[in-house]
């Protein structure tokens, strides 16, 4: 057997990822003090960061919280891409009925 499986070595990792996950949810939860115009600007909301922390330990919330991010940024962009795509081309006008 190895020194790397042998069970001290198992928990002290055990416990190094636990206290980096815990880590993660802290910095996480510290970006709930942001003001709603910061955290749209980074592209989440108060639901978010409230939501990943009530998810199980085992899901990684800062990873959660950046797919969420992630996730609005595509559907602004197709809502965007849609809209452009209804607009007239620049220089013509429509005529009034």
């Amino acid at each position: 057997m190895s020194d790397t499986t042998s069970s001290p070595f198992r928990f002290r990792n055990a416990f190094k990822a636990l206290r980096a996950i815990l880590e993660r949810r802290r910095v996480v939860g510290q970006l709930s003090s942001l003001d709603d115009y910061m955290l749209r600007d980074i592209g989440i909301t108060r639901f978010d960061v409230a939501s990943v922390l009530a998810e199980p330990l085992y899901r990684d919330a800062s990873k959660r919280l950046a797919e969420r991010a992630d996730e609005t940024r595509r559907a602004h962009r197709a809502i965007s891409r849609e809209t452009r795509a209804m607009m007239p081309p620049a220089g013509v006008t429509r005529r009034a009925a």
